[in-house]
């Protein structure tokens, strides 16, 4: 682009010139261009959304402890003028997202550009970076600097952030350093850093619930919670860990997840996917039995192109599935001749796919799970009143199960012994 070409021209122009000084092995910031004979830059925003990233980066800068303040002055000349970065029109923010003339300018020749594509958030880390090419900073060779060419890029806590984040402070003690190498000053305190979101992505579910084989259900866990009122809510996505809690989303799509970098990946056993509807109360069932002992549940709210924040997490000590015949009311009930045995249930309202009925000779084992026995019945399920009439029983005690079948897994059997 000749007009990027033309910049860089002038840029080493003006650094062959005024020089570029080094810094000490201590530092590694490097200064360019001319020192500016004041102690206020005045800047005017020409483009009106620039002015909250703008806004927000002077107030970085004039609470370092440099001497030497950035105002933005609405009317008159300023020392800098903030416009677009020419770039196509709809250009997406990426590549080369901000410039800006170093050091001090010429009267009316002073710059700052920005570009159009970025959203206001993403524009702050930007308008910093640019800020300090205005102060005299050129770019910096150090790992962990905002006036490296990738802003910062290199530090250790900026590589914690997803693709749709930034850190709020700009910031790093190397650039402080190198701007009160040129103005003198006290380097105050950084603040703490904070993750700024970049694009809109839904806050964390909140009021989250686990109640282990809940009333009135065949499942084995009921999740309950509250949805974050935002627009860009779009799917809860629920998961399980027998260990630590999960630090992403996992979902069975092989679809690719962003995963925070520099933390250890944990992912989670997949309870299921439901649609959200933003600050409603909203609950699941958990039919597949998760084992007895402490699970993290992870309740994820996802946005626009599977962006995530942090998932609202609740620890139980689950004693697994239970199979208490109680549970849905399943007992042995006189039969009604012709019928050797009868045995009647309630089918809760939770269920789907099929009731199977199964009957073995002997009395029922104290573990379901060993349970075999050969098919009886098959039914459609329908919540409800349930019976089964056997027409003939082996003598002496028999059991009957009974299961209730979905697409791809079975919940059962309850067992009930008949003589």
């Amino acid at each position: 682009m000749l007009v990027r070409r033309r910049l860089r021209i002038l840029v080493l122009l003006a650094a062959a010139a005024a020089g570029l000084v080094a810094a000490s092995s201590a530092d590694a910031y490097r200064l360019g261009g001319r020192s500016w004979g004041k102690r206020t830059v005045t800047y005017r925003v020409s483009v009106a959304r620039y002015r909250a990233p703008m806004a927000e980066a002077t107030r970085q800068w004039n609470a370092s402890g440099v001497n030497l303040r950035f105002r933005e002055a609405r009317s008159g000349r300023a020392d800098i003028v903030v416009r677009n970065l020419p770039v196509p029109r709809g250009a997406p923010c990426f590549g080369v997202v901000g410039r800006a003339s170093l050091g001090a300018a010429r009267p009316g020749a002073g710059f700052l550009e920005l570009h159009p594509g970025c959203s206001q958030t993403k524009l702050i880390p930007v308008a910093a970076h640019e800020l300090g090419h205005v102060l005299g900073l050129a770019h910096s060779e150090r790992v962990c600097a905002l006036m490296t060419p990738a802003g910062g890029s290199g530090c250790t806590d900026q590589r914690r952030v997803l693709p749709w984040e930034v850190l709020c402070r700009a910031l790093r003690a190397d650039d402080v350093a190198g701007a009160i190498r040129r103005y003198g000053g006290k380097a105050r305190p950084l603040p703490t850093d904070r993750i700024c979101i970049t694009q809109p992505t839904p806050g964390p579910a909140s009021a989250v619930t686990v109640e282990p084989n809940p009333a009135g259900a065949i499942a084995a866990t009921r999740v309950a919670w509250t949805n974050p009122t935002s627009g860009a809510l779009r799917r809860v996505v629920v998961n399980r860990n027998a260990g630590a809690c999960p630090t992403y989303p996992s979902v069975p799509d092989g679809l690719p997840w962003a995963i925070r970098p520099g933390v250890t990946s944990v992912g989670g056993d997949f309870v299921s996917s439901v649609a959200a509807t933003a600050g409603a109360r909203q609950s699941l069932l958990e039919f597949g039995a998760p084992p007895a002992g402490k699970s993290c549940y992870a309740v994820w709210t996802i946005g626009p192109d599977r962006r995530y924040l942090r998932a609202a997490t609740v620890v139980v000590n689950h004693p697994g599935l239970s199979l208490a015949a109680s549970r849905i009311g399943l007992a042995s009930v006189a039969p009604t001749p012709p019928s050797a045995a009868r045995i009647a249930w309630t089918n809760p309202p939770d269920g789907a796919g099929t009731v199977e009925v199964t009957r073995a000779d002997g009395a029922c084992p104290a573990n379901p799970a060993v349970f075999a026995g050969f098919f009886e019945d098959s039914r459609p399920y329908v919540a409800g009143p349930a019976a089964y009439d056997a027409p003939t029983i082996a003598a002496g005690p028999n059991c009957f199960g009974v299961s209730f079948r979905r697409t791809t897994e079975t919940t059962g059997p309850f067992l009930v012994q008949v003589g």
